[in-house]
């Protein structure tokens, strides 16, 4: 039975798509899901992309996200969210 809601941020200091999956992890570690008695893999049940400024300024949104997507479709998280997005950081991400 489920007990907790396991959040992950991608913090704003990740400004390259390859860095998500290694934060993924560091967070997933940092939670305590390598410990030895979990006998189930961990997944985050959301990941987010925290904070856009660096990742726009490093015109790396797009690819970040798509790298995100990734790893859900991957199972490693099972759902994907944003924190702090304005309205243009949020069309930059999903244009029309």
């Amino acid at each position: 039975q489920k007990q907790c809601f396991l959040i992950c941020k991608i913090p704003k200091r990740v400004t390259q798509p390859q860095q998500v999956y290694e934060e993924l992890q560091n967070c997933l570690s940092n939670l305590g899901s390598n410990s030895k008695s979990i006998t189930t893999p961990v997944v985050a049940d959301l990941l987010l992309l925290h904070w856009p400024c660096d990742v726009i300024e490093a015109d790396t949104l797009q690819a970040t996200w798509q790298e995100m997507e990734k790893l859900k479709s991957q199972g490693l998280c099972r759902s994907l969210g944003v924190c702090n997005f304005s309205v243009d950081a949020l069309r930059l991400l999903l244009p029309t």
